[in-house]
């Protein structure tokens, strides 16, 4: 069997649905198994062990360029496509691999499901993960134990990350702790001075390191935190490919940022991660093992879909600096094995 996964964006959703890669491998061992994606996300697929192929899907002039992607994606011969994301880009995708069997979901806010052959349940109360696993368990996929995020890094991006270090200043046996500030949309930023708060008081109860992470666009607000400190902070922000940055953040002892791609890729990387959400529900979308914990108040008004929050942001401001901080101390004080 030949299997096309669509998932085209964007990071923390194609690291939520690469166990999906695992689950079909293991009930399918022969299988031929295909990945469309766009350029952006592609890394956290690349590398991926249980994939044979990644098709880059262009971003830009997407219709005028699909016909040449659909010989490539034809001449892999697919038998099933699926497509997780349910949008017109990705239904296209699927329509354009040529496989006789087209798989999509049944609920769809751009409304494609009459693109589809077979549509696949999505109960929108349970955990994109699961979510994702019901297409494998719709082509008759089972596992005895629940796959689980996946984020490529090798060797060479250990290699590059300790190099980083060494470049900061920090010796690469010093306790670190990695910080990602910002996240796509502003609502879902906790304040910055907090961070800085943070980081002061966890450098100076635990003598971690704080490293400071994020885009190149980042690089300038991980600069004003550390501003503030009162004690010494590194910003690495915009220095690493997202294969590095996973290297970088495995090698940390806890990392701390809001509901964005670096807190998915944390996760997958292996690494704890105490995730601060707002407007967003951790339900769906927060940390699932009961290793990392989860900042969250759970508000009438929360989860919300503002762009701009018409009530002044309760829900990130409400947040203290002591309680991260003693959900931080408690996580990097535990020994290892009780996790």
């Amino acid at each position: 069997m030949r299997i096309l996964i669509v998932r085209l964006s964007a990071i923390g959703d194609c690291l939520f649905g690469s166990p999906i890669a695992e689950a079909l491998r293991q009930s399918f061992p022969n299988a031929y198994l295909g990945w469309a994606v766009h350029p952006l996300s592609a890394p956290v697929l690349e590398g991926n062990p249980f994939l044979d192929k990644v098709h880059v899907v262009p971003r830009k002039s997407f219709f005028r360029q699909l016909p040449m992607l659909a010989r490539e994606l034809r001449r892999e011969r697919y038998d099933v496509a699926m497509d997780l994301q349910g949008l017109y880009k990705s239904a296209a995708v699927a329509l354009a691999s040529g496989a006789p069997r087209r798989m999509g979901p049944d609920k769809s806010h751009e409304r494609v499901q009459w693109l589809y052959k077979e549509l696949v349940a999505m109960d929108e109360s349970q955990h994109v993960v699961p979510r994702y696993l019901n297409f494998a368990r719709a082509l008759g996929a089972t596992w005895h134990q629940e796959p689980e995020m996946l984020m490529p890094f090798g060797e060479s991006h250990l290699a590059m990350a300790r190099s980083l270090l060494e470049e900061a200043g920090v010796p690469i046996s010093s306790r670190i702790i990695t910080i990602n500030p910002a996240t796509s949309k502003a609502v879902k930023d906790w304040p910055q001075g907090r961070f800085a708060l943070l980081a002061d008081a966890l450098q100076s109860n635990l003598k971690v390191v704080p490293i400071f992470t994020g885009s190149p666009a980042d690089r300038d607000l991980c600069d004003e935190i550390i501003k503030e400190m009162k004690t010494p902070g590194v910003n690495l922000a915009g220095k690493t490919s997202l294969n590095e940055l996973a290297a970088l953040i495995s090698l940390a002892e806890l990392f701390i940022g809001g509901d964005t791609g670096p807190l998915h890729i944390a996760q997958a990387a292996g690494t704890r991660v105490l995730a601060i959400f707002g407007p967003t529900d951790p339900k769906l979308l927060g940390p699932r093992s009961p290793k990392h914990q989860t900042a969250y108040l759970n508000l009438e008004c929360s989860p919300c879909r503002h762009k701009v929050c018409p009530i002044g942001h309760p829900c990130m401001e409400n947040l203290s600096v002591e309680s991260l901080t003693m959900t931080a101390e408690r996580m990097l004080t535990e020994p290892k094995t009780s996790y």
